[in-house]
């Protein structure tokens, strides 16, 4: 399977792991938001997450998430394009904001309607991987992974 990370701007071949490193592999408990409107996707990445000893928080609209962006720093946040009739806004939307209001905070977006304009729109807000529905959340949990390194990473050096 391939993704496009925006980071580097390249397709990248993801190796096949068993599961994400655990959580105590880290100089810090790494911290995730999961923005999703569907409450069975919000479980099983929680679920998947957590059962590595990582802190995962979870919001079914951007009011939500922007609440928990605002209270709590996170390592990672993963957010569905499509949040719902319900959610005026978008997940590009709310990845705009985080680049204003909680800038460190990598974005992971995951949409099953990925389009140029999509595409576009991702980079120019600062997303740093955008993800193809379907997928298994291994494949997830290699890009989280790479993400969270990179902000453990900063954390030990500015500590």
């Amino acid at each position: 399977m391939t993704f496009l990370h925006f980071q580097s701007l390249t397709p990248v071949r993801l190796p096949r792991e068993r599961g994400p490193v655990l959580a105590k592999a880290w100089p810090v408990t790494p911290r995730i938001l999961i923005v999703d409107d569907e409450k069975s996707i919000r479980f099983a990445i929680d679920r998947y997450f957590g059962r590595y000893g990582y802190v995962v928080d979870s919001a079914s609209d951007s009011a939500e998430a922007r609440s928990l962006l605002h209270h709590n720093d996170y390592h990672l946040a993963i957010l569905d394009l499509n949040l719902g009739v319900t959610d005026s806004s978008d997940g590009l939307d709310l990845a705009a904001w985080m680049r204003t209001e909680c800038s460190a905070t990598p974005v992971i977006i995951l949409t099953a309607l990925s389009t140029a304009e999509v595409e576009l729109r991702a980079r120019s807000v600062g997303v740093s991987s955008l993800l193809g529905k379907p997928l298994r959340l291994s494949d997830v949990a290699d890009v989280a992974l790479r993400l969270i390194g990179s902000t453990t990473d900063a954390d030990t050096a500015t500590s």
